[in-house]
Parts: structure tokens; sequence; C-alpha cells
């Protein structure tokens, strides 16, 4: 479902640039710089244990800028390793 509504899109969007693309664990908006370190230096340790996994899209909406689509976002089913992750970040915020 996910891949044919993006191809309905196809002649309206661009795709990025590999080296663009992202998963938000957790958005965390406009952050304190030292915060930010710290979590930087967390990511080694609690992204040790992924190896690999495999991802199921699940759903797909868009962001608007100015009235006009700017982004197109698809979600991922959960997956146990991003809950891991997410607990480990919770825990660095606290």
């Amino acid at each position: 479902d996910a891949l044919r509504t993006l191809n309905r899109w196809s002649h309206a969007v661009r795709t990025a640039a590999p080296d663009q693309l992202h998963i938000t664990v957790r958005f965390l908006g406009d952050t304190d710089p030292v915060l930010a370190t710290k979590l930087i230096q967390a990511l080694p340790e609690s992204l040790s244990e992924i190896k690999t996994l495999s991802l199921v899209l699940r759903g797909l909406g868009t962001f608007a800028a100015r009235g006009r689509l700017s982004v197109v976002w698809a979600g991922i089913e959960e997956h146990r390793a991003f809950q891991t992750l997410r607990t480990y970040l919770e825990e660095v915020l606290q």
C-alpha cells in the first residue's frame, strides 16, 4: 500500500539523497548543546546491540510548508531495537 501511494505522488516529489534519510526515534526540538553532546556520546553504546534489522513500512503522511507539500514521510512498524534505543535515550535525558 505504501509503495502504491508513493507512486501516485512521484510526479510531485523528488526523493532525498540516501545520506539524508533518517529514522526519528524521538523528536527533541531545540536542545541544549550540553544535552545534545551527552546524547551523541551515548549513541555508540546504545546502538552496539543492533547489527541488522528489517523494517516494515506502516503509513504515509506529509508535512507542508506555506501550504505546499514539502516532505512525504513513511512510518515503520514498532521494532524491539527502537524500543530499546528509545528507552536508553530516555534514561540519558533524565
